[in-house]
């Protein structure tokens, strides 16, 4: 695995695996809804920078529920991802039950028309 750290805060490691060309997302600690909305937006910058269409999201590190961001995700920031040029999104669960989303989440809202 050949990982460069594109992004480090607090909550949440952006690293982008060159071998794979994916971007590999390490969620940790509680992070809020803002935090997780903030690294969602830059996951949209480093994805265009660094022309990935894979991202590996792992939620392992995590604990807490984000009701609003939840929303936010699948109503604005999911459609954002693809047009950014994602076409697949491999998501690893949090064993912790309070982190875990149901499977269905983001995908409960209806895709772009692009995406058909």
């Amino acid at each position: 695995m050949a990982l460069r750290i594109l992004s480090d805060t607090p909550t949440l490691t952006i690293s982008h695996d060159y071998v794979e060309n994916w971007l590999q997302l390490d969620w940790h600690g509680s992070p809020n809804d803002e935090e997780v909305m903030a690294g969602a937006l830059t996951l949209l910058d480093l994805l265009r920078q660094e022309r990935c269409t894979k991202v590996l999201n792992d939620n392992t590190h995590i604990h807490g529920l984000w009701a609003d961001a939840a929303r936010w995700g699948g109503e604005v920031f999911f459609p954002q991802l693809y047009d950014a040029g994602c076409r697949y999104f491999a998501w690893i669960h949090s064993p912790s039950a309070t982190a875990s989303f149901p499977p269905s989440w983001p995908f409960s809202t209806p895709r772009p028309a692009s995406c058909s």
